[in-house]
């Protein structure tokens, strides 16, 4: 996955992230995530949303999607090497 978030940031792509039922969560609240995602969370670049969210309201998706789209790309946090595999 990190390979697909790096050549979307290198294209200055909106970067939206929808955070499945399955996805692995931890006592602090965190989840498990690549590191260059987590990247652009922190700098405010990436959008997320809970699938439970998007599939009580599909309509919001497009919101998401614009404002994604919209951010600054001075936002954009790339910095790191690609991950040769998916942990």
């Amino acid at each position: 996955m990190d390979w697909e978030i790096e050549a979307s940031l290198g294209q200055e792509m909106g970067l939206v992230t929808v955070l499945l039922p399955t996805i692995e969560t931890f006592e602090n609240g965190g989840t498990a995530k690549p590191n260059r995602l987590q990247d652009n969370i922190d700098s405010g670049y990436a959008e997320w949303v809970w699938w439970h969210t998007l599939r009580a309201d599909p309509g919001r998706l497009s919101a998401i999607l614009e404002t994604a789209n919209s951010k600054p790309k001075r936002l954009i946090a790339n910095g790191r090497p690609r991950m040769t595999r998916n942990g």
